[in-house]
């Protein structure tokens, strides 16, 4: 008889910092960037770890309730932060980094749009359908998606794939909160899935109805991973491992914020983007970064120059105008 696989229990610490808007909006500095920020505390480190980082977080508490690094002032600010990247380093927890351009994630959604309108505009048809474009998607919760995504690649890749995962967050909205807890479910849902749609018969007068339908994804092009307990927490009180996220967060938008002109509007999340910080070894999670990183495939930067090089001469004349004037219009960060 088959035993019962020995489940892992993780805790997944998270906050943001910097944009968190929905796609219909363009960046309002240069190189503006979203980033979420998360810590992986193992159950067999947790009581340890809780309580120390427990006690360094209430030695910054002020007022009953919660702490933000940017509730402090900036003498304190440092201190906490070499507090709490010690404490991290000292425990050798693993981090976890999830960062978006502003404009990237704009661009593929104006462009998502301008799809749609295309192909509504093509369609011949005479049955009348519902003719709405995408919903803007929330950059708060596609962060999270990502970030949530590498705690499971690197659970993967040091073969823990029965896992009890707990996820610790700040006061979030309960939409964004709910949206949360969806996008994390929707990872591994290989199930099939049927929506349904109404269309208008003009010469008919009838109202017609139909499906569309996905199949179920094969076992063998699932990921080898089973989550067999789920929880998601909003931490009301004190959390020193959930301040150490929103310390992480603050610190990985600030060194994206004050990169040089030459590396604004490049990639985000490969290790070598945040070498700079004083926790790139612990940032830099993984044995195989593999050749790309999803959102930094999705939503580059319109201007990244490694792309903008790669263009025909006529484009890249064009783009480096449009870089021109931007920079001309928006203020930098």
């Amino acid at each position: 008889m088959t035993s019962a696989p020995a489940i892992q229990h993780v805790v997944l610490a998270c906050d943001e910092s910097g944009a968190k808007g929905y796609a219909d909006r363009d960046e309002q500095v240069l190189g503006e960037v979203g980033v979420f920020a998360g810590i992986m505390v193992p159950a067999e480190l947790l009581t340890t770890a809780q309580a120390t980082f427990d006690a360094i977080a209430a030695r910054y508490q002020t007022s009953p309730g919660k702490v933000h690094i940017t509730d402090l002032a900036p003498a304190q600010q440092a201190k906490l932060r070499e507090e709490m990247f010690r404490l991290i380093t000292e425990f050798r927890l693993p981090c976890f980094f999830e960062a978006v351009h502003v404009a990237g994630f704009h661009v593929f959604f104006r462009r998502l749009e301008r799809q749609i309108r295309s192909s509504q505009e093509q369609r011949q048809s005479r049955i009348k359908v519902s003719l709405r474009g995408p919903t803007p998607d929330s950059l708060h919760v596609a962060l999270f998606f990502g970030l949530y995504s590498k705690l499971l690649a690197f659970c993967m890749e040091r073969d823990k794939r029965d896992l009890h995962v707990e996820v610790r967050t700040d006061q979030v909205d309960d939409p964004i909160f709910k949206d949360f807890q969806a996008s994390a479910r929707k990872l591994l849902d290989f199930g099939a899935t049927v929506d349904r749609v109404t269309g208008f018969d003009p010469d008919t007068k009838q109202v017609l109805k139909g499906t569309v339908e996905t199949a179920e994804v094969p076992p063998e092009h699932r990921l080898p991973i089973t989550i067999h307990q789920l929880d998601f927490r909003r931490v009301k009180h004190l959390d020193g491992l959930v301040l150490a996220a929103d310390v992480l967060a603050n610190s990985l938008a600030y060194l994206y914020r004050t990169r040089p002109p030459g590396e604004r509007y490049r990639r985000l999340n490969r290790p070598e983007s945040v070498a700079a910080h004083p926790l790139a070894l612990s940032l830099d999670a993984f044995n195989d970064w593999g050749a790309f990183d999803v959102s930094d495939l999705l939503y580059p930067h319109p201007f990244d120059p490694d792309i903008v090089r790669q263009m025909p001469w006529c484009r890249r004349w064009l783009r480096n105008l449009e870089c021109w004037i931007r920079e001309w219009r928006i203020p930098a960060a």
